[in-house]
């Protein structure tokens, strides 16, 4: 995390930010141009500069500075500008993260190259064959914890959006302090009510963060639980992302209904298809728009209905859409694995079954789960 005031000083680096880039706040302070340290030619520095302190709302994009060392990071940033002109920074190291996108990329042509094979090898090898399965297995885990990763943007988004009233917050009474200081009022009541204030705005800042860690802890035991809550969970999660693009949500649900099975992988499965309503929504511009999810007991069997009003998707994507690396999104850097890994939780992980359709106004995403089994 950084903060920057309008004039470019360095207000706030943390011992993460110091350790990732190698300069102190002072040295980036004594900087004749603070910019040129992460970025060699003058015009992209030029470029980070005036991105920064030109933005009206906040930003969140890749930037690929240097360290201290001259090694080039590739790191995502929310950047978010406050009332007085100065901006904060909360940034992620992704430099691994595209390392293991290129050889999750590498090791699924493999795979699919070994499964070819094992379609030609008779049934005396029968041991090699449990092999390869079990390192399909591994695959799938590595894969299910990649999309966790891809998705890192999206959560730092979330957080950014959840942040920005306490932050606001912070710097007004900041502010304030700074102010009666100015006037010899700073007393001790002046003090405690500073520290009051200031450690509620902070107390709700890390309330945020453990409710997304929580959120995004793998699931190790087989559990029952109640669905409605895991829905209420991920509703919670992916509100401010929905909020943010004026999205509104309809829950219809039943209480007490329990299943068997991994609560957080279920939550994780819902973010994702809330997440891909979004975007549709979003790049076709819909007006009023809207999602509704509706959980019902049909049958035995826990039916979960995810529909938006974003005008459906055409036959010839329906019909790939669960494709692993399949996209639409490429310009936007899409990885094409959220509804493939969502097809593999509930399918794979939870004995259920993910379908797609189209409905008069939209997408529909049904989950079907067993709920006695």
């Amino acid at each position: 995390m950084d903060a920057f005031d309008k004039n470019g000083k360095c207000t706030l680096w943390n011992k993460e930010c110091e350790k990732v880039f190698g300069w102190s706040i002072q040295e980036i302070n004594n900087a004749k141009d603070p910019m040129a340290l992460f970025y060699s030619k003058k015009e992209e520095s030029q470029e980070a500069f005036e991105e920064l302190y030109n933005a009206d709302d906040y930003i969140f994009r890749e930037w690929r500075p240097l360290t201290r060392s001259g090694k080039q990071i590739i790191s995502m940033w929310a950047i978010i500008p406050l009332k007085n002109g100065d901006n904060i920074g909360i940034g992620y190291d992704i430099t691994e993260q595209r390392k293991a996108e290129t050889k999750v990329i590498e090791r699924t042509k493999q795979l699919e190259e070994a499964t070819n094979k094992l379609a030609k090898l008779n049934n005396s090898l029968e041991e090699r064959v449990k092999i390869e399965v079990e390192k399909n297995k591994q695959q799938q885990k590595m894969m299910i914890q990649q999309s966790r990763h891809a998705q890192m943007g999206e959560i730092l988004s979330m957080i950014a959006h959840q942040w920005r009233h306490p932050l606001n917050n912070l710097s007004l009474i900041i502010q304030n302090a700074v102010y009666k200081y100015s006037i010899n009022k700073l007393d001790y009541s002046a003090i405690s009510k500073l520290d009051i204030e200031s450690s509620v705005q902070i107390r709700q800042m890390s309330n945020t963060i453990k409710e997304f860690r929580n959120f995004f802890l793998p699931d190790n035991i087989s559990v029952k639980y109640d669905i409605n809550r895991s829905i209420v969970d991920a509703i919670s999660i992916a509100k401010p992302m929905l909020e943010a693009e004026n999205i509104y949500v309809k829950i219809e649900t039943q209480n007490n209904i329990f299943v068997v099975g991994f609560p957080t992988e279920l939550g994780q499965a819902i973010v994702n298809i809330l997440t891909n309503s979004k975007d549709a929504l979003v790049e076709k511009n819909i007006s009023n728009k809207s999602v509704k999810l509706s959980l019902a007991l049909v049958d035995n069997n826990v039916n979960i209905i995810i529909e938006d009003n974003g005008g459906g998707v055409p036959l010839e994507i329906l019909e790939k859409i669960f494709d692993p690396y399949f996209s639409t999104k490429m310009e936007k850097k899409g990885t094409g694995l959220g509804l493939y890994m969502t097809k593999l939780i509930v399918e794979d992980h939870m004995h259920g079954k993910l379908s797609v359709s189209n409905s008069d106004n939209g997408f529909i995403v049904k989950i079907v789960i067993p709920h006695d089994r």
